[in-house]
């Protein structure tokens, strides 16, 4: 009993002893593979340029919507969500008076989402969150 529990203690750093080895090898790799001699799309002309073209790729998912808009359609949603996401985890931690301010809205009201309310009830849908949300602070 004492190896199986001593096995499962090592089994995370085994698991990132192996990530962590086989990213070195596979960049290893990367850099050894021969680069082309001309660049494979027209590279824009200044570094706001690229900035402003990645920045658009990142928040448009241009070249997705370019080759399949069915995917696109559900990709870019998909996306979307996850990043609002993010930021409701990252807003237990950060606050964003600056985003608060370009979206119009207070500190009280951002304060006021269920969502950044403490309470397991309050991490029910909206809808449900009035019914199902026991006597309790809000």
């Amino acid at each position: 009993m004492a190896l199986v529990q001593t096995l499962l203690a090592c089994l995370p750093y085994l698991t990132l002893l192996v990530c962590v080895l086989g990213l070195t090898w596979r960049m290893a790799r990367w850099r050894r593979a021969p680069a082309p001699v001309a660049p494979l799309f027209p590279l824009p002309p200044s570094r706001t340029a690229t900035w402003r073209r990645t920045a658009a790729e990142l928040c448009l998912l241009r070249g997705l919507h370019a080759g399949d808009r069915s995917l696109w359609l559900g990709a870019w949603p998909l996306h979307v969500a996850l990043a609002l996401l993010a930021v409701g985890h990252i807003r237990a931690f950060v606050d964003f008076p600056g985003l608060w301010q370009a979206m119009g809205l207070t500190p009280d009201a951002v304060d006021g989402w269920p969502a950044f309310r403490a309470g397991p009830w309050d991490l029910s849908p909206w809808p449900l969150a009035s019914i199902s949300s026991p006597a309790g602070p809000s």
